[in-house]
């Protein structure tokens, strides 16, 4: 099933969507400076948006758990102390990557709503099968199926999502086809 993909500046925003961010679009918003760009602002606008009308905006513990290691990792890349990662988060020069994590973690806990899907809700074994083609990232297919069995809209800019049968908000043109 095809998914249905807007461009998220286009989009026309109302109380009754629910929405489910992918990692990548808290990156743009509340990730380290260094990554901010052109989908910073676009991303950011729209949660805004989003925000003003009332829209719930969820979030769960894999989506942090990514959001936390990507942001750690963007962080070891822009050092030239360490040369591996592990040193480098076990080191006092950590400590302000860590409390700069977590000051953006909480600020999308006090704006989000957590939907932790119980194992029991998921199937697994399709998952593991759709993962076993080689062609979708793993954690990509369970936030596939926590939107499908919420009807939640899903904001990305990874085009991995592309044929996920999902309402999809992007500003990746590559998403769109155009």
């Amino acid at each position: 099933m095809p998914e249905r993909a807007y461009h998220i500046k286009k989009y026309g925003f109302s109380p009754e969507n629910i929405f489910f961010f992918d990692t990548n679009v808290w990156l743009y918003i509340y990730g380290p400076v260094a990554y901010q760009d052109w989908k910073s602002e676009i991303y950011s606008s729209a949660l805004k948006k989003m925000h003003d009308l009332g829209c719930p905006i969820y979030t769960n513990s894999m989506v942090i758990s990514e959001f936390i290691n990507s942001f750690a990792r963007m962080e070891f890349k822009q050092q030239f102390t360490f040369t591996r990662f592990k040193d480098f988060r076990n080191s006092p020069d950590f400590l302000s990557t860590a409390e700069e994590i977590a000051y953006n973690v909480k600020r999308i806990l006090n704006i989000t709503l957590r939907c932790d899907s119980d194992i029991a809700d998921l199937d697994l074994r399709l998952i593991v099968d759709n993962f076993e083609t080689g062609s979708y990232d793993f954690n990509d297919l369970i936030f596939t199926e926590i939107c499908k069995s919420r009807n939640m809209v899903l904001v990305t800019h990874d085009g991995d999502f592309k044929g996920s049968g999902l309402e999809v908000l992007t500003a990746n043109r590559k998403f769109l086809g155009s």
